[in-house]
């Protein structure tokens, strides 16, 4: 294959013209591979940086979509049922706790009010599924869509994740982001308040007098809840003229042995943990390191779900509102549906409340 080296137009263009051609004519299918970097140099005698500009474009449009390690792949991109269906379509990235349970019967109790059909799906914590899912609701004629989206790839660069979302905003189908959001897209959210939550919580452990105050969390900071809780632990340490140490931060993956280890060599008065389930594993690693909770670390957890009442210390915590959250996200969702359009994409934060329990209490030990 050749290009006009006369023409104008440039060269990364015209291989993402052509690629666009082949797609549509249906030499690659939904979800098949393109052919790989190397191969398309060769076959349109052009540079990997002219085809990776060609292929960048065309992940922007939502056409393809990488997976690092594997290649480039076809979206599918299904056209939208011709008929209205009055169903909307709730994506939650997993079940695994009360907290989706609550978000999803928010949502539900504003749809029935509505009239309206709505339709759950997991997308069980993998992309894969997340795009299989809005792809066959699209078939099925759903109208809006209500995602929880599971976490984006670590590598800033791959936008794979995007694409779905992109096909649906070509086909004017609207989305309303719950409890998290993906970066590099301007769609409507509503999430709780979590950088605010992390300030009131380490805002309390700082008027108790502690100040080495660390941060236990899970690995995926590219999560916007995540990244939004973090932020406003620097920020509470900030507000409080506390300067904070990269090695005050741990992460827990399921390794009680690291998690212990985190509290012999950094010795914290005091943790916020970014969920209750972190918070309820650095309390039983304290525990086995002969740490008294609250006189020997004090701990605060984020959600206030069952687990903050049930363990043996029960955890100070920062409360969302899942229900409320659910409803608002529906209340957003049908309003851009009477209207037929958004008036511009909108970010809701609902508040959070600090609930204080016997895991926090003045500073004692000496770090």
């Amino acid at each position: 294959m050749s290009l006009d080296r006369s023409s104008a137009v440039p060269f990364y263009a015209q291989v993402r013209d052509a690629l666009q051609r082949q797609i549509e004519n249906g030499v690659y299918g939904p979800g098949q591979p393109i052919p790989t970097e190397l191969e398309l140099c060769e076959q349109y005698g052009v540079s990997r940086h002219t085809v990776r500009q060609a292929l960048a474009k065309l992940v922007q449009e939502g056409v393809v979509y990488r997976v690092p390690g594997k290649g480039t792949f076809v979206a599918r991109q299904r056209p939208r049922a011709n008929i209205a269906t009055d169903t909307i379509t709730i994506i939650l990235a997993g079940v695994k706790d009360y907290f989706a349970l609550r978000l999803l019967e928010g949502v539900e109790a504003v749809a029935t009010a509505e009239g309206r059909t709505l339709t759950f799906a997991n997308s069980k914590f993998t992309l894969e599924e997340q795009s299989r899912l809005i792809d066959e609701a699209v078939s099925a004629g759903s109208e809006g869509f209500i995602i929880m989206p599971v976490d984006p790839p670590q590598l800033p660069e791959d936008e794979s994740h995007l694409a779905p979302f992109r096909a649906l905003h070509e086909l004017g189908i609207p989305v309303v982001f719950v409890d998290r959001y993906y970066d590099g897209l301007d769609f409507d959210a509503v999430v709780s308040d979590n950088m605010g939550g992390m300030m009131q919580a380490v805002a309390h452990l700082t008027e108790l007098g502690h100040k080495k105050i660390g941060f236990v969390s899970t690995d995926n900071f590219q999560t916007s809840s995540v990244s939004d809780r973090y932020k406003g632990y620097l920020a509470g340490l900030e507000e409080a003229g506390i300067r904070p140490s990269p090695l005050w931060v741990g992460l827990c993956r399921g390794d009680r042995e690291a998690l212990r280890a985190y509290l012999r060599e950094v010795k914290p008065t005091a943790v916020v943990a970014v969920n209750d389930y972190i918070a309820a594993e650095v309390l039983r690693a304290a525990r086995e390191e002969g740490l008294e909770v609250p006189r020997d670390l004090a701990i605060v957890g984020f959600d206030d779900s069952d687990v903050a009442r049930l363990v043996e210390v029960p955890l100070t915590t920062v409360k969302q509102f899942a229900d409320e959250m659910g409803k608002a996200a529906a209340r957003r969702l049908l309003q851009i549906l009477r209207r037929g359009k958004a008036d511009g994409p909108r970010r809701v934060l609902m508040p959070t409340e600090l609930v204080v329990r016997a895991s926090t209490g003045p500073r004692v030990r000496t770090p």
